[in-house]
């Protein structure tokens, strides 16, 4: 059973996402890119008083975006990062407001190729049931 501490850092880990996706959801874009900025969790640190968010950018076509590209958005994202502390002040109320660190996040890109692998055997006509 998680502690009391530890369900306070997801409350406010899940809080954090949402106030962050919804500040970026229309207003963050790539000069001449197409796609979008894909937040996927955030880790809090045991005081509160830091979170890691990770992040991806997807292309246009569904793609994630290449390694130059993860760097120009991570460097976009820690520009705003002031900003955006300032924004979840005021969505949060918290005592402290933690600062945010944004990094790429890798473990996206396993899950991408489970996915993959999925759809795959679906068009070749390999998936099995876990019931067979």
């Amino acid at each position: 059973m998680p502690k009391p501490i530890e369900i306070r850092q997801m409350q406010i880990a899940r809080e954090i996402l949402r106030s962050l996706s919804r500040a970026l959801q229309f207003d963050f874009c790539l000069e001449g890119e197409t796609g979008w900025l894909m937040l996927t969790r955030v880790q809090m640190s045991r005081d509160l008083k830091q979170a890691r968010v990770g992040f991806r950018w997807v292309q246009g076509n569904g793609e994630i975006g290449s390694t130059s590209l993860q760097q120009q958005v991570l460097k976009k994202l820690n520009e705003r990062s002031v900003m955006l502390q300032r924004g979840l002040a005021v969505d949060l109320q918290l005592r402290y407001t933690p600062k945010l660190e944004f990094v790429f996040d890798e473990a996206w890109e396993q899950v991408m190729q489970v996915d993959q692998f999925f759809y795959r055997s679906q068009l070749n006509g390999t998936s099995r049931s876990f019931t067979d």
